[in-house]
């Protein structure tokens, strides 16, 4: 369970924003990928919640659920 919450929390390190024109504003690229991997990774999330080894990562595991949905939440 600690070795997936490392490899999603992984996943998301080489997300790149990139400048929109000369606004200041960073955007995300890729928005379909994304997507994809965060509805991914919280599925995945809600599965470790459902196990009965969950208590040493309990803690771990609903911060991280609560990281996913609030981006979920803003939506790219």
């Amino acid at each position: 369970m600690e070795i997936a919450l490392d490899k999603m929390q992984g996943d998301w390190v080489g997300v790149k924003y990139v400048m929109y024109r000369d606004t200041g504003t960073a955007i995300l690229r890729g928005l379909d990928d994304l997507q994809t991997l965060l509805e991914d990774h919280i599925a995945k999330t809600q599965s470790m919640q459902a196990s009965p080894y969950i208590a040493p990562f309990e803690d771990r595991v609903k911060l991280w659920l609560s990281k996913l949905n609030f981006v979920q939440e803003v939506q790219f």
